[in-house]
């Protein structure tokens, strides 16, 4: 089989291959990790690293949950002083 021209697409997309650099399909964002194929990927879903670093994520997450829902309560409370203090000012005094 010919060897493809220089410049060709078939070209290019051999010596992507070869630094590694083809289509990134299956990859993990919490990981940062890429896999070739599905089967890959489903291995990666599976090990322990990957799920220590899902349980990780959820904890982060429920801790910014509660964070911001104390934020919400503080400006509530700031909110329902200051309305007060205007109505027996203004419309009640």
């Amino acid at each position: 089989m010919p060897k493809a021209e220089v410049g060709t697409p078939k070209w290019i997309s051999t010596q992507w291959k070869k630094k590694g650099l083809n289509k990134l399909r299956w990859y993990c964002g919490l990981c940062n990790v890429s896999c070739r194929d599905a089967n890959g990927f489903q291995l990666h879903l599976a090990h322990e690293n990957h799920l220590r670093r899902e349980i990780e994520a959820s904890e982060r997450r429920k801790v910014q949950d509660t964070e911001s829902r104390y934020q919400a309560d503080a400006y509530s409370e700031a909110f329902e002083r200051s309305m007060l203090r205007y109505l027996v000012r203004y419309k009640l005094g």
